[in-house]
């Protein structure tokens, strides 16, 4: 009776550990699939926040654009007195993400809003003016950044004299764009300085890699009404870049 029993033993331990092999097998799928939905829900939810700091961004934009007229005159601001000049071209202090104005693009529907620095936060929700280059409405080189898989996919379709609005709270300029590149990493002295008020719009290229993108696609425009002749725009695009 005891050997018959001893017999059975291993049979029943082999049929014990069979069960919870399929246990577990059936128990990983679940759990994969768990946190493969929690992590789709993540994505899902830090996008969804994304658009609706880009909306706050936009609102505040058109906020400040709201006409003098309609805004109550705010007590900080010391208008001057008798006898002194005011000031022409105050110092703007802008603090990260602080909005500095909108860039629209008629030929690709773009319409974003333009935030202070490029930083992470920044370019998620918005594009972002590059600290060091021209604010806007002054002589100079106004430098601004985006995704390449959000609001600046849009650039490939950009030809050389398409208009580019850049709205701010003083009003908008027009821009004409002239030259189209795919560059280097290291082409730095795109964002340099200019003479004459110019917008450069950067982002990385190829517009479908994966991973860290090796180059940049620059699109640069003069404004419109420095424009001496038609003849001034520089016949350079994708399928004619200048690196």
């Amino acid at each position: 009776m005891q050997q018959q029993e001893s017999a059975k033993q291993p049979a029943q331990n082999s049929r014990t550990h069979a069960a919870r092999r399929r246990g577990r097998l059936r128990v990983w799928p679940e759990n994969f699939l768990l946190a493969l939905g929690l992590g789709l829900l993540a994505i899902y939810g830090g996008a969804w926040c994304d658009r609706i700091l880009a909306a706050q961004a936009l609102q505040e934009f058109t906020r400040l654009t709201t006409p003098a007229s309609a805004r109550k005159p705010n007590p900080g601001v010391a208008m001057p007195g008798a006898g002194q000049k005011p000031q022409l071209r105050p110092v703007i202090v802008r603090k990260p993400g602080d909005p500095v104005g909108v860039l629209r693009i008629a030929r690709i529907h773009l319409e974003v809003p333009v935030l202070e620095g490029t930083s992470a936060l920044t370019l998620n929700r918005a594009a972002g003016r590059i600290e060091g280059t021209a604010q806007p409405g002054e002589d100079g080189n106004l430098g601004i950044a985006g995704h390449r898989d959000s609001f600046f996919r849009g650039l490939r379709g950009v030809r050389v004299g398409d208009a580019i609005e850049f709205g701010t709270p003083a009003g908008a300029s027009v821009y004409v764009v002239n030259r189209i590149q795919i560059v280097t990493l290291d082409r730095v002295d795109l964002l340099q300085s200019t003479t004459h008020p110019t917008l450069t719009l950067v982002t990385c290229y190829p517009f479908d890699y994966f991973g860290r993108a090796p180059r940049r696609y620059v699109v640069t425009a003069v404004l419109a009404e420095a424009l001496d002749a038609p003849s001034t725009a520089t016949p350079a695009g994708p399928d004619n870049p200048v690196p």
